[in-house]
């Protein structure tokens, strides 16, 4: 059985409370963080060293982590909890993967939306224990692996999907291989993950606008970045909710 060591989540004096409480208490220490990094950006790149100095900072020195280079990853950032190295029954770190500069291997103030998208993801994973231990326990039962391709593939994707066809077919076709149980954790972690998306993309749009216009006198041109809004998170969450309220009622009779 996989144990979550205490160096992937914050105490509970400071993260207790709702999960609505837990999110707010996230985007507070991504926006800590925002004004620590804003500070750094003297030009337009800086060190990953000062990244990790101000998590750090933001963390009380508590969480452990890297920082990884997802330049040649087939992503733009990732945010995973790992194990320990001699230990592969004590999830203990997290990696952090933004991309670095080729060259001298420093974070752009360009990427800004990539990072903070992905830090609001790690203060999310720290401040929810609770959603870490049932990502385990789907892993642990392989539920993770036989329900991934459908969270990918409809849930998170820009698909130009029936979203009809998605609650009245595609889902409950697809409940139907699992029992109530596994039904239940695969629409409980697919609410949490779309909630935590749908979140991130706005941090990241927030904290791009403002790291702009905060250094206008370093960028050529101010850019846009993804909304978030193509994934339909918004409207894929209430299927998602209403699925798991019917499942949740049929098993209290059982």
């Amino acid at each position: 059985m996989i144990k979550l060591a205490k160096t992937v989540k914050l105490p509970f004096s400071i993260c207790k409370g709702t999960y609505s409480q837990r999110l707010e208490k996230a985007k507070a220490l991504n926006e800590q963080l925002f004004s620590k990094i804003n500070q750094e950006f003297v030009e337009k790149d800086i060190s990953p060293d000062v990244f990790i100095r101000n998590i750090k900072k933001v963390t009380n020195n508590k969480i452990k982590f890297l920082i990884d280079d997802s330049t040649n990853a087939n992503y733009k950032g990732c945010t995973l909890l790992g194990f320990n190295p001699k230990n592969c029954s004590l999830a203990d770190r997290f990696k952090i993967a933004i991309p670095l500069n080729i060259f001298d291997k420093k974070v752009s103030i360009y990427d800004a939306d990539i990072f903070m998208h992905e830090f609001f993801h790690f203060f999310c994973e720290i401040t929810n224990p609770k959603h870490l231990q049932r990502m385990i326990k789907n892993y642990e039962k392989n539920l993770s692996i036989s329900t991934e391709p459908f969270y990918r593939n409809y849930f998170y994707s820009k698909n130009n999907l029936d979203l009809d066809f998605l609650e009245k077919t595609l889902l409950p076709n697809f409940l139907k291989k699992f029992n109530i149980y596994d039904q239940i954790d695969f629409l409980q972690n697919s609410r949490y993950r779309l909630i935590e998306e749908l979140n991130a993309f706005r941090e990241a749009n927030k904290y791009y606008d403002k790291i702009q216009e905060n250094h206008l006198d370093l960028i050529s041109e101010k850019l846009s970045t993804e909304s978030g809004e193509s994934f339909h998170f918004e409207e894929k969450i209430p299927i998602i909710e209403k699925a798991l309220k019917k499942i949740l009622k049929k098993a209290r009779k059982v």
